[in-house]
């Protein structure tokens, strides 16, 4: 499954880098040869210092509804989907996802297990009680031991013939 969804990504990801690339050229073009018109009200012009050729991609981007294009690449806070295509121990003592739920857990620790699994509508990540990654566990767990953070809701890899557009 991991090699499939990785292939996957891949695929989304250079779709995806040519589409911006090509979008931001054209955008670029449009901004600097007043082509495309904007007003200036927005939170985006402010949080850049005032930056008008950024916040003239940026728009042109959004038009285009391309403003994941404008989004920087290194986010931090970025989940790898290929990893949550692997069946993997979600919270084990001495990882910090416990968030100190099992401290007095009377021998009855629970492990629980973060991967993938298949719908008609394509391959979502999920939270599960067996190390296959085949039993499902109860609504709200991977929120329990992760400070209220959840999965990513959209799918890893959907159905369709044009699936890996954006």
């Amino acid at each position: 499954m991991r090699d499939f969804v990785e292939s996957w990504q891949e695929a989304k990801e250079t779709i995806n880098e040519a589409t911006c690339q090509t979008a931001s050229y054209n955008c670029e073009y449009k901004c600097q040869n007043g082509q495309f018109t904007y007003t200036v009200d927005d939170m985006y012009y402010q949080n850049n210092g005032g930056n008008e050729e950024e916040y003239c991609l940026y728009q042109c981007l959004v038009s285009e509804n391309l403003a994941y294009c404008a989004q920087d690449a290194n986010q931090d806070d970025e989940v790898n989907m290929n990893e949550l295509a692997e069946c993997r121990p979600m919270n084990e003592k001495n990882n910090n996802n416990d968030n100190n739920n099992n401290n007095n857990d009377n021998g009855n620790y629970q492990m629980y297990y973060v991967g993938a699994y298949c719908t008609s509508k394509g391959v979502y990540a999920g939270t599960f009680t067996d190390a296959a990654c085949t039993k499902k566990a109860p609504a709200g767990t991977y929120e329990k031991y992760n400070y209220g953070y959840s999965l990513p809701t959209e799918p890893l890899v959907t159905r369709g013939k044009s699936s890996l557009e954006y």
